[in-house]
């Protein structure tokens, strides 16, 4: 059994001035990096997987330091491309709303619900097959995280993805054929 620890990342500061990519961590959201050390080394975690951007670099950098484990950075772990910012704030969760109920509508130029949960299944399958009977810790982004869960966990909807944290914590099992998405008690 393979043991994956999805770890959406802190809160973030938003900058539509800069790449996506390069957003890095609020006040709260380094404090929260650091406040999640101890109940992460009681995980066994083995390997540290993120996501190239900033913010889930961060998020698991005082881990790592902490734990003495690498982080290996892959780059199919990014967040949803949606094509650009929904530039209407007071819009932004109806729109959200529509992406996550048709998997096939795509905002501007970029994926759909359907393609990255795609990509999300295929590389967390990777890292689960290339580490069989490992325990990772895997940091990533709400979008790919709660579209991944959603296609293993029927009980993951959008109200789901609209009330997760920053940062927050979802345990899934690989037993070699199936991922498997445990509810953890106290997680948040």
């Amino acid at each position: 059994m393979t043991t994956l620890y999805l770890l959406r990342h802190a809160e973030s500061i938003f900058d539509p001035a800069i790449p996506e990519s390069d957003w890095i961590l609020s006040e709260n959201g380094e404090a929260a990096a650091h406040r999640w050390v101890p109940r992460l080394k009681t995980l066994g975690v083995t390997r540290i997987y993120s996501s190239p951007f900033l913010r889930c670099q961060n998020t698991v950098a005082p881990f790592a330091a902490a734990s003495g484990i690498v982080v290996e950075l892959h780059p199919d772990l990014r967040e949803r491309n949606l094509g650009g910012f929904i530039e209407d704030p007071s819009d932004f969760f109806a729109t959200m709303e529509r992406l996550w109920n048709d998997r096939e509508l795509r905002y501007l130029s970029g994926e759909t619900g359907a393609e990255v949960t795609n990509r999300i299944y295929e590389t967390l399958g990777e890292l689960a097959r290339h580490h069989a009977g490992e325990t990772l810790l895997v940091s990533s982004h709400g979008q790919a995280l709660s579209h991944f869960l959603r296609c293993i966990d029927p009980g993951v909807d959008f109200n789901f993805w609209k009330e997760m944290k920053n940062p927050d914590l979802f345990k899934v099992t690989w037993d070699g054929n199936n991922f498997h998405h445990e509810v953890m008690e106290g997680k948040a």
